[in-house]
């Protein structure tokens, strides 16, 4: 099964930002090349559409992450709840029309100026978050079963 692009994107990223944090003099050019693929990286991640709850919990908590610097501190939070509940993969279906109606009021301005920026990632978001999940449960076959405990146990009758 493929990795969510934007988990991957993430990743590159915190592993970016933990060599930038290792690096003394801020001005040297491996500083700004770090500097320069950090933009990039999050650049990416905010046009990828995510294929999973994960990808779409990292792109809610970077939307929650600009309404937190302005007024519209209400919906970044439950931005946060959304976000927390998908990274543990749960879903409730209140959940995809909370977002609907914060991309809404976001990118109308109700609250203040209008976020396009983030009304755009909480879109994408709710693209990755409402896509439906595959549960796979595979039984143990009955000989390996026999192998590992040695004998038949009472669910194998």
């Amino acid at each position: 099964m493929a990795t969510d692009p934007v988990v991957e994107l993430m990743n590159q990223l915190f592993a970016a930002y933990d060599a930038l944090t290792r690096i003394k003099d801020r001005r040297s050019d491996e500083a700004l090349d770090l500097m320069k693929s950090i933009a990039t990286f999050q650049a990416l991640a905010h046009v990828t559409e995510p294929t999973s709850m994960e990808g779409a919990a990292y792109l809610l908590r970077e939307a929650a992450a600009l309404l937190l610097r302005t007024h519209v501190f209400y919906h970044g939070e439950r931005l946060r709840r959304i976000a927390n509940r998908l990274s543990h993969g749960q879903r409730e279906f209140g959940d995809l029309l909370e977002l609907r109606a914060i991309i809404d009021v976001v990118s109308n301005g109700v609250c203040g100026t209008p976020r396009e920026d983030a009304a755009a990632l909480i879109e994408n978001a709710l693209k990755g978050a409402a896509r439906p999940v595959v549960v796979v449960d595979t039984p143990h076959p009955r000989g390996r079963l026999r192998q590992a405990f040695g004998t038949d146990t009472p669910h194998m009758r």
